[in-house]
């Protein structure tokens, strides 16, 4: 070691290129609401606080309430730089609280300013699936793919209460885990066109998981039950459930709304002595799971009237749930009590520690097709929310080993001379 000095500015050099390029696809700031809101978000006409009453994972989610109950969008917002002619995509979690009649949904603007100044190019904002429902469970949000116009510098990302007229309540709902992330173009070989919001092919609304019997009586069926709380029918067409080795069903149909829909299955799909269940919708993406213990014979495990998951000796397939015997565990306001429990655990309706956003599902069952088991980086959102890098805590641990190494090594060389 002749020349540390080099040696030293070789190493630093090389853990900032590294570090920078780990983080150079994190395009918002502050997407799950960790930090003060004031930490790379705005807000029009609501007010904003960090708030641990609700969150999808980690400690903190964004309690967004509007601030009166005028009609209108309002909305937290974060202007962030995009490219033009590239391909974005936004998405999250959100719960809605508060005035019954309000809308909740994400959406993109574009504008020319490299402030988000000024009109908002071509007078269009491209929306997410909305949430008109109130729930004690987030649901997840998330826009078509969007190309950004010839002429874009940067998106306006908006997180919005929309009131209705005459509302006696104001709106308030809780946003996490959000993510804005540029995607590989549909057709790399052909320019891809803007499309309208009324034309945008997304998913509007979404079914729920509302009772699940996994242990029926000796030459029963196991059975699923899905609940829709939305004002119209969703077709179920591409959905599937899929249990924790990976074994699927595939949905069919549609279910009305405000009903239930029971999909039959051979004992033996799911494990009598506790399993997972997830909820995956027609891109491939989760949209609810619930992991549960074991059941006795004829048990099932149900949502009560607050949306907490329980066990009932009351199986009630199609129909509102009713929750009998000493009812326990967790999670739509779809069901109704018959009597009053204790011993109620915390929400496992959806998995804390797991990144949704990024998660597709590989199929194991032959008679499935399966959807594309690769997952993509998501900006915004770490494999593990609160967790740091190793990639780069690693660099830097080995950067001040040399360093220290070089400052050592002139003294070390005397004595050894001496």
């Amino acid at each position: 070691m002749k020349n540390p000095s080099i040696i030293c500015m070789a190493v630093l050099l090389f853990i900032y290129t590294a570090t920078t390029s780990s983080f150079a696809a994190s395009l918002l700031d502050n997407p799950s609401f960790e930090e003060p809101i004031s930490s790379g978000w705005k807000t029009y006409a609501v007010s904003a606080a960090q708030s641990s009453e609700y969150k999808q994972s980690g400690n903190f989610s964004a309690k967004v309430k509007s601030t009166t109950t005028n009609s209108g969008s309002k909305y937290l917002y974060q202007i962030v730089p995009v490219a033009p002619e590239k391909t974005y995509s936004f998405s999250g979690f959100a719960l809605k609280k508060g005035e019954p009649a309000t809308t909740v949904y994400l959406s993109i603007s574009f504008y020319e300013s490299i402030d988000g100044s000024g009109s908002q190019i071509d007078g269009k904002s491209y929306r997410s699936n909305e949430l008109k429902q109130d729930s004690s469970e987030f649901a997840l949000l998330e826009t078509d793919i969007i190309k950004a116009p010839e002429n874009a510098k940067t998106a306006k990302l908006r997180l919005t209460i929309q009131m209705p007229t005459g509302a006696t309540q104001v709106g308030i709902a809780y946003f996490d885990e959000l993510a804005f992330t540029e995607v590989s173009s549909p057709s790399p070989t052909s320019p891809q066109p803007i499309i309208p919001p009324t034309s945008q092919q997304v998913i509007t609304s979404y079914p729920t998981l509302s009772e699940i019997f996994p242990n029926p009586t000796k030459g029963g069926k196991e059975w699923v039950e899905l609940y829709n709380p939305n004002s119209s029918t969703v077709d179920l067409t591409g959905w599937k459930l899929v249990d924790a080795a990976n074994h699927s069903k595939t949905l069919s149909g549609s279910v009305a709304a405000k009903s239930y829909k029971v999909f039959e299955y051979s004992s033996g799909w799911l494990n009598n002595g506790g399993d997972i269940l997830s909820l995956v919708n027609p891109s491939g993406k989760l949209a609810e799971k619930y992991s549960f213990g074991s059941s006795e014979r004829g048990e099932a495990f149900a949502k009560d009237a607050t949306g907490k998951w329980r066990t009932t000796t009351t199986p009630t397939p199609g129909k509102p749930n009713k929750i009998t015997g000493a009812g326990g565990f967790v999670g739509s306001s779809n069901s109704e009590t018959a009597q009053n429990t204790t011993g109620t655990l915390s929400s496992t309706g959806l998995d804390p520690t797991a990144d949704y956003l990024g998660d597709t599902f590989q199929f194991s069952d032959p008679n499935e097709q399966p959807i594309s088991p690769t997952k993509s980086k998501v900006a915004g959102v770490n494999e593990r929310k609160g967790g740091s890098s190793s990639l780069p805590t690693l660099l830097i641990s080995v950067g001040i080993a040399f360093i220290g190494t070089a400052v050592a090594w002139p003294y070390l060389e005397r004595r050894k001379i001496v």
